[in-house]
C-alpha cells in the first residue's frame, strides 16, 4: 500500500540524488549562461545611472519616450524598443528605466556571448570554464561595462552582435570539417539573416562583422552552388530585418518635437540613413587615424585590467596552432573593427572599439583554456592556473568599479536645470554645449516637462539645412522674420552639403548674419535671449551682456538687472574630463557674476562670487586675477597699503 503512494516514490528519489541534479545543471550551457548573465546584471544594476549622462543620452531618452527621430543613422530598432520599455509601469523616472534597459541588454548579451565563446572553444568542462572566464572578462571590461549603466544605442548593438555571432556559428555545421557538399540548414540561415538586418537597422557598424562572417561562411561551405543559393534564399529575410528604417520617414512626416533630419524626401532619408552629416569626420586625415590607433594601444591594458592580456596573447598562439579558421575569423573581427574605427574622428571613439574588445576577450578565453587549472593539471599548478583565470575578470571588476559607476551621477541634469531655471519665460538660448546641456535639456523639456517654453538654438546645427527646415516647422514666426538672411545662407551651405565647390568666407559671412538676425528678431518678438559663454563675439557685436546663472543675457539699450544666483548641484561622483568641463562652466558663471558686480562697484559681492568660482575650480585663472584686483581696490578704499588686502 505504501509503495503505491506516488509521493513516497517521487520525493525520496529526488532527495537521494541532489548531486546528480546539480551536476546536470552545471553541464547545462543555458543554465551556465543564464547565471553569468545574472551575475553581470547584478553588477550593472548597482552601478546604473539615475539620470542623464553626457553626450547623447538625454536626446536618445527623449527620442524613445516621444517616439521621435534620433540623430543619424536614426537607430529605429532602439527607438521603438526603448520607447515601449520607457512607458512600462516599472517605477522610477523614465531616464532610470531606460538606463536599466541598457543593463538588461548588456546582461542578455553575456548569455549569448557565452554560447559564442563555447561554440568556438568546443564542448567540455575545461571549455565551459574558459568560456565563462572569457565572457566575464568582457562583461567587466571598461567600455563594455560603461554601455550597461546609461542609455545608449551600443547596449542593444552588443546584444544584437552576440545574437548574430551565435546564430551564425549555430547555423554552420562545423568550423573545421569540409562541408562543401552539405546542404545548409535553411531556416537557421534565414533567422540569422533577419537578425543581421535588424542589427543594421540599429547601428551601421554591424558592417564591421561582415569580413569575418563572409570568410568563415565560404571557408566552411566553399564557393559552391548550394552556398550561393543559400545566401540568395536568405537575403529577403535580411531585407525584412531592415524594415524598421521605414519608421524614420513615417514618423518624421508627423513632425514630432524630436525630429532630427526633418526627413521630407528620398534624398534627406538616404542622407540620414548614411550619416552623411558626419562624413567629414570619416577618413579625414592620417593624423586622426594615428591618434585613434595610439589611443587604442595606450588604453588596451587598462581596458581589461592588464592581467587579462596575458591569456589573450597566449590565446592568439593557441588559436593559430589549433584552428587557423578560428584564428582568421577572430583576427578579422579585430582588424575589421580597427580599420574602420581609427579613421573616425569623434570624441567617444572608444565605443567603436567594442568589436575589437570582443575579439580580444575570445582570445583570452582560448588562453585560459591552456592554463594549468582549466586543463585539469593537479597540484599547485592547477591552483595557480585557476587563481589566474579568476583574477583575469576580478581585477577589472575591482579596478573599473569606481570609474564606470554612474549610480550617483546627476551632473548633466543639475547643470541643465540650472540653465533652464536661469531664464525668463519664453526665452531663447543660443549654445554649442551639446554634450553637457542640450541633449539633457531635451529630455527634461520633453519627458519631465521642465521649462518647455524655452527655445534652444544649437549653433552648430544651425549650419545644417535640415535644422532650418525643422525650425521652420516648429517656430515659423522666428524663421519667417529672418527669411532674407536664411535665404542668403541656404544656397551657400547647400553647396557644402552637396560637396560642390564653395566659398568658406561666404558661408561664414552669411551664417553670422543669419544667427544675428535670429537673435535680433527674437528680441523684437519680446523673447529674452541668452547665450552660453563660449559663443564668439562675432555673433554678439552690438549686444550688451549681463550674467544670468550659467548664461549671459543679451540686451540692447538699458541693461536688465543682475540676479545673483548660487548653483545647487550634487557632488560629482568621480573625476573625469567631462566633469572637469562642467566645473569650468560653474566657475565661469560665478566669475562672470563677480566681474559684473565689481564693474558695478559692488566690491564685497564681487569678492564673494569670485571666491565661489575658486571654490568650485581652484586655480581658475580669470577669477584669481579679478579677485586680486578687487582686493586691491577694497584695500585702497579702506586706506590700507597696497598688498595689505581687504578688511
Amino acid at each position: 500500500m505504501i509503495a503505491r503512494n506516488p509521493r513516497i516514490l517521487i520525493f525520496p528519489a529526488m532527495r537521494l540524488q541532489p548531486s546528480m541534479k546539480s551536476l546536470f545543471l552545471l553541464k547545462n550551457d543555458n543554465v551556465i549562461g543564464g547565471l553569468l548573465a545574472l551575475v553581470a546584471f547584478g553588477v550593472y544594476f548597482v552601478t546604473v545611472g539615475p539620470s542623464t549622462g553626457f553626450i547623447d543620452a538625454g536626446e536618445l531618452a527623449a527620442d524613445a519616450y516621444t517616439f521621435g527621430v534620433a540623430h543619424p543613422t536614426g537607430y529605429p530598432v532602439f527607438t521603438l524598443l526603448a520607447g515601449v520599455f520607457s512607458h512600462l509601469p516599472l517605477g522610477g523616472t523614465v531616464i532610470w528605466r531606460l538606463n536599466l534597459l541598457a543593463a538588461l541588454f548588456c546582461a542578455a548579451s553575456i548569455f549569448f556571448f557565452y554560447r559564442v565563446f563555447l561554440r568556438l572553444l568546443g564542448a567540455g568542462p575545461s571549455q565551459r570554464l574558459a568560456a565563462a572566464c572569457g565572457v566575464l572578462i568582457l562583461a567587466f571590461s571598461r567600455t563594455f561595462w560603461s554601455q550597461a549603466v546609461g542609455v545608449e544605442v551600443y547596449s542593444l548593438h552588443l546584444l544584437l552582435v552576440s545574437l548574430i555571432l551565435w546564430l551564425f556559428l549555430r547555423a554552420l555545421p562545423s568550423l573545421e570539417a569540409d562541408h562543401a557538399d552539405e546542404r545548409p540548414h535553411r531556416q537557421r540561415w534565414q533567422l540569422f539573416s533577419f537578425v543581421l538586418g535588424l542589427s543594421f537597422a540599429n547601428h551601421m557598424t554591424t558592417l564591421l562583422l561582415l569580413p569575418a562572417l563572409l570568410y568563415l561562411y565560404f571557408a566552411v561551405y566553399g564557393s559552391t552552388k548550394s552556398a550561393w543559393l543559400n545566401a540568395a534564399r536568405s537575403f529577403p529575410f535580411f531585407l525584412l530585418g531592415l524594415l524598421p528604417y521605414l519608421y524614420l520617414p513615417l514618423r518624421a512626416s508627423a513632425h514630432p518635437f524630436m525630429n532630427w533630419g526633418a526627413i521630407v524626401d528620398l534624398r534627406s532619408f538616404l542622407w540620414h540613413l548614411s550619416g552623411r552629416q558626419y562624413s567629414g569626420w570619416m577618413f579625414s586625415s592620417f593624423d586622426s587615424a594615428e591618434k585613434n590607433l595610439a589611443l587604442f594601444a595606450d588604453t588596451l591594458g587598462s581596458e581589461f585590467g592588464y592581467l587579462a592580456l596575458l591569456p589573450a596573447l597566449l590565446g592568439l598562439w593557441a588559436m593559430f596552432r589549433r584552428s587557423r579558421r578560428v584564428f582568421t575569423f577572430v583576427t578579422l573581427l579585430l582588424v575589421g573593427c580597427l580599420a574602420y574605427s581609427v579613421n573616425y574622428d569623434i570624441a567617444d571613439i572608444v565605443n567603436y572599439f567594442l568589436l575589437a574588445y570582443i575579439a580580444i576577450a575570445i582570445s583570452a578565453a582560448f588562453g585560459i583554456l591552456y592554463l594549468p587549472g582549466p586543463n585539469r593539471v593537479k597540484g599547485p599548478a592547477k591552483a595557480a592556473g585557476l587563481f589566474l583565470a579568476a583574477a583575469c575578470f576580478l581585477v577589472p571588476l575591482v579596478t573599473h568599479y569606481r570609474e564606470v559607476d554612474e549610480s550617483g551621477n546627476y551632473a548633466t541634469e543639475d547643470y541643465a536645470r540650472a540653465i533652464l531655471n536661469a531664464t525668463e519665460p519664453d526665452a531663447v538660448i543660443l549654445t554649442t554645449q551639446w554634450d553637457h546641456f542640450i541633449a539633457a535639456a531635451y529630455y527634461l523639456q520633453q519627458v519631465e516637462g521642465v521649462r518647455p517654453d524655452v527655445m534652444i538654438l544649437d549653433r552648430e546645427l544651425l549650419r545644417r539645412t535640415w535644422y532650418l527646415r525643422y525650425l521652420a516647422q516648429r517656430h515659423p514666426d522666428l524663421t519667417s522674420a529672418s527669411r532674407r538672411e536664411i535665404a542668403a545662407f541656404l544656397p551657400e551651405v547647400q553647396k557644402f552639403e552637396a560637396r560642390e565647390p564653395y566659398d568658406p568666407a561666404m558661408i561664414q559671412g552669411t551664417f553670422v548674419a543669419m544667427v544675428r538676425s535670429l537673435l535680433v528678431n527674437s528680441m523684437t518678438a519680446s523673447r529674452p535671449v541668452y547665450v552660453t559663454p563660449e559663443i564668439e563675439n562675432e555673433y554678439l557685436d552690438g549686444f550688451g551682456r549681463v550674467p544670468s546663472g550659467p548664461l549671459m543675457r543679451l540686451f540692447v539699450g538699458a541693461p536688465p538687472g543682475l540676479t545673483v544666483r548660487d548653483f545647487d548641484f550634487r557632488p560629482f561622483p568621480k573625476p573625469g574630463p567631462y566633469f572637469d568641463i562642467l566645473k569650468n562652466y560653474y566657475a565661469q558663471a560665478y566669475a562672470n557674476q563677480g566681474i559684473y558686480r565689481g564693474m558695478q562697484g559692488d566690491l564685497e559681492g564681487s569678492e564673494r562670487s569670485l571666491r565661489k568660482a575658486l571654490a568650485v575650480q581652484p586655480g581658475f585663472a580669470q577669477a584669481g586675477i579679478w579677485l586680486q584686483q578687487v582686493e586691491a581696490e577694497r584695500a585702497r578704499r579702506a586706506g590700507l597699503p597696497a598688498g595689505a588686502g581687504a578688511p
